[in-house]
């Protein structure tokens, strides 16, 4: 396992795009972020998997949603690149839940794309 600088800058790339689909609900950009049969384990009852599967999990996401991340630590293995952040999800009432987001990303087609989205909810 390897940690360096490669892997912190794919992860702040992949993170911070993940941000901005979520904050902009830019629902094309699903496709563009995660692998076509991507396990999606968040707030949803069961895991989800595959694109069309997450992309409709962001479309009934409650109105003025949006998320803030921070890196915590990226690491390599092989093709793999493993993420761990902190995160933030703000809701339009003004509550803000609070938690640790988890990527596993594979490179696909010359670019990361998710494989495995698991999110752990503070309080939870």
């Amino acid at each position: 396992m390897a940690r360096n600088a490669n892997a912190t800058d794919r992860a702040l790339r992949l993170t911070s795009a993940w941000r901005d689909m979520v904050n902009g609900r830019v629902l094309n950009a699903v496709p563009r972020l995660f692998a076509e049969n991507a396990v999606f384990t968040a707030t949803a009852p069961a895991p989800l998997v595959g694109v069309a599967a997450i992309r409709s999990y962001y479309e009934n996401a409650p109105v003025g949603l949006s998320v803030e991340v921070d890196l915590i630590a990226a690491t390599t293995t092989a093709n793999a690149l493993s993420i761990a952040t902190a995160v933030r999800f703000m809701l339009a009432d003004g509550k803000v839940r609070r938690g640790r987001l988890s990527l596993t990303a594979m490179p696909v087609q010359g670019q990361d794309r998710i494989v495995s989205y698991q999110v752990c909810l503070d309080g939870s």
